[in-house]
């Protein structure tokens, strides 16, 4: 019985800690040692003075927005991405004019959040953000390239500016599914998990069959420890895209509150068989290792 109440408490530890950090995008928490803690911190202190020393990229010579059809190799490197497959990811963005499309500079700061070159990602996402004027998405992953190198006041003013943006367009359009994906991941990233769960199920409605809204949604119920709606939120997920790695853990955690031994071991085999190297993979090793 012991070891039960510490295997969930554990689980639960493991779902606070992505809270913290903002997860189910392309940031998930990791724990460190108090030597890696102290050494987390300098490192990020030296990156947010690199944040501030890069110069500005060349902005893109034409205007970007929504409007505009995203060329082929970003919506390819994001699917790299949403596997966890970064050097892939990078291996697409070789040799493109990354500097003159807004859409290739949201796609190379992603990858470079992959990378862990926050310098680079905030750079390249500021940018992108600038450029997509009306376009939420560039916002979203910019608070995040923020959280991951520890600046969450920059990271939530991001997250804020997404879900203004998100507003406007559903102010013209209130069923745009973009718009409400948008608004959904935004109010999650500010921890509003219960008016993400309801503006999500709502994009659901729109896009019934749209896995990334399936998956935020089964993340932010896992977020408010309603597992069975997390399970079956990212069962749906899985089913119509099994290339996401994060719903594998996060489904995997979730069926570990629930007593599923068998679900919570497969899942995160699954997660990491695809991100070895993930912020969460140590993690998933130690609670595999302990059951």
């Amino acid at each position: 019985m012991t070891t039960h109440r510490n295997r969930a408490r554990n689980l639960s530890w493991l779902l606070v800690l992505a809270l913290f950090l903002g997860a189910a995008g392309d940031i998930f928490a990791h724990e460190e040692n108090d030597d890696g803690k102290k050494k987390k911190k300098k490192k990020n202190k030296q990156e947010s003075s690199e944040v501030e020393e890069t110069p500005a990229p060349k902005a893109p010579t034409e205007s970007k927005s929504p409007a505009k059809e995203m060329p082929r190799v970003a919506k390819d490197v994001e699917t790299r991405l949403l596997a966890y497959d970064t050097t892939a990811a990078r291996t697409l963005l070789a040799g493109q004019s990354i500097d003159s499309d807004a859409y290739l500079q949201a796609a190379d700061g992603r990858v470079a959040t992959q990378e862990n070159n926050y310098s680079k990602a905030v750079t390249q996402l500021s940018a992108a953000a600038d450029a997509m004027s009306a376009d939420p998405s560039p916002l979203i992953y910019l608070g995040e390239a923020h959280l991951r190198s520890g600046n969450t006041g920059s990271a939530n003013d991001a997250f804020a500016r997404a879900e203004q943006r998100a507003r406007t367009v559903l102010a013209g359009s209130p069923s745009d599914p973009q718009g409400l994906y948008s608004l959904g991941v935004a109010q999650q990233r500010q921890k509003r998990f219960g008016e993400a769960t309801a503006t999500l199920e709502k994009a659901r409605s729109v896009s019934p069959r749209d896995a990334l809204v399936l998956f935020q949604l089964g993340a932010t119920h896992a977020f408010q420890r309603q597992w069975p709606q997390a399970i079956d939120a990212l069962n749906q997920a899985i089913e119509l895209n099994p290339g996401i790695a994060y719903a594998y853990y996060y489904r995997g955690l979730s069926a570990g509150e629930v007593g599923r031994k068998d679900l919570l071991v497969n899942d995160l085999d699954r997660f990491l068989a695809m991100a070895p190297n993930a912020p969460e993979a140590e993690q998933a090793r130690r609670l595999l290792g302990g059951l």
